[in-house]
C-alpha cells in the first residue's frame, strides 16, 4: 500500500456509472468519503489509464490532478491532518478494458443475448475494481459505511449490482437508472 493511500481510510463510495453498449463506453462519477489517518500532502487513488479523468474536486473545490500509470494524484495545497473527513469527487469516462478471458483476464464483457439485446458484465477479481471505477484498490480498505452504486443503462436492459435495490426510475431519454446499496 502506497504511503499516500495508507494515510486515509475509505468511509463510503457513491459510484454513478452510465453504460453505452453501442460505443462500448462508460461515463461515471465517484464521490469518495475518507477519514484521514496520517498527515499527508498528497491524495492518490487508482483508476485504469484506459479511462479519462475529466475533473477532480476535493471538498467541492476543483483541483489539478495527474493520471498516470493507473494512479490519480492530487498535490494538496494544505496537508490533511488525522481525524479530518474529506470528500473527493472524480468524473471520468472512456472505453474500459475488455475482458479477454473472464474471469481470469478481467474487464468488461460486451456480449448479446440470444434475442440480440446487449448483455454487459464486468469481472475484476484479478485486476481490481479500478479497471472501471476510481477506488483504493487494496484489500486492506473496504468502505466502512458501505457503497452506493447507481447504474444507468438503455431502456429494456437491467442494471444489476451487489447489494439491495433501493429503486429504479425511467429517465425519459431512453435510459433507466437503478440504485443499489
Amino acid at each position: 500500500l502506497r504511503p499516500a493511500m495508507a494515510a486515509y481510510d475509505v468511509q463510503h463510495y457513491a459510484l454513478d456509472v452510465a453504460v453505452d453498449p453501442d460505443d462500448r463506453r462508460i461515463s461515471g462519477r465517484n464521490v469518495i468519503t475518507v477519514e484521514v489517518i496520517d498527515e499527508t500532502s498528497v491524495f492518490e487513488i487508482n483508476l485504469d489509464d484506459r479511462l479519462d479523468v475529466r475533473a477532480v474536486s476535493l471538498d467541492d473545490r476543483v483541483v489539478l490532478f495527474r493520471h498516470d500509470d493507473g494512479l490519480i494524484t492530487v498535490k494538496l495545497g494544505t496537508p490533511w491532518r488525522p481525524g479530518q473527513r474529506r470528500r473527493i469527487e472524480i468524473v471520468y469516462e472512456g472505453q474500459p478494458k475488455s475482458a479477454i478471458r473472464p474471469p481470469w483476464i478481467d474487464g468488461f464483457v460486451w456480449a448479446e443475448t440470444p434475442s440480440g439485446k446487449p448483455w454487459i458484465g464486468v469481472t475484476s477479481e484479478g485486476s481490481g475494481g479500478d479497471v472501471w471505477w476510481p477506488c483504493k484498490d487494496h484489500p486492506s480498505d473496504e468502505p466502512d459505511l458501505g457503497m452506493t452504486i447507481t447504474l444507468t443503462v438503455p431502456q429494456g436492459l437491467v442494471g444489476l449490482s451487489n447489494g439491495r435495490l433501493l429503486g429504479e426510475r425511467k429517465n425519459g431519454d431512453g435510459t433507466v437508472t437503478s440504485e443499489w446499496r
